[in-house]
């Protein structure tokens, strides 16, 4: 299944400070229909979707799901990336690279996932706190 967190961006950047939501597509493909997609079983990093539209992407009809950020494991999985950073001793200025994985089941019960790289970053203050309890 194939999806895409930010489908109107170039990237997929996130600032985890940010109280908004986070658009993901589940497209339809030769191997799956998006409209079979059961919004009630999705989960996207920990996060229930607070908001779904079946819609044209591009150019058949996608799932487009809307995850609230902090509703998400976003933070928890940018500290421990952040850790992994220092491991060799020094922390460089890049977003983190996070795999985001939505995971669900189509009417019919059959189990689906799927997963895109997220750019997650925090700034300022928020940063300093999220480097002070890892």
């Amino acid at each position: 299944m194939e999806i895409d967190v930010k489908p109107d961006s170039d990237t997929d950047t996130v600032n985890l400070i940010s109280n908004g939501v986070l658009p993901v597509v589940i497209f339809t493909t030769a191997n799956f229909d998006a409209s079979t997609a059961d919004v009630t079983s999705m989960q996207f990093i920990g996060a229930m979707a607070v908001q779904h539209a079946l819609e044209d992407v591009d150019g058949d009809l996608d799932l487009v799901l809307h995850f609230r950020i902090q509703d998400t494991n976003l933070e928890q999985e940018n500290k421990d990336a952040l850790l992994e950073d220092m491991a060799d001793g020094t922390l460089d200025d890049n977003p983190q690279d996070i795999q985001a994985t939505l995971t669900g089941e189509t009417t019919d019960g059959i189990l689906f996932e799927g997963t895109d790289t997220i750019d997650a970053f925090f700034v300022g203050k928020a940063l300093q706190d999220a480097l002070s309890t890892i």
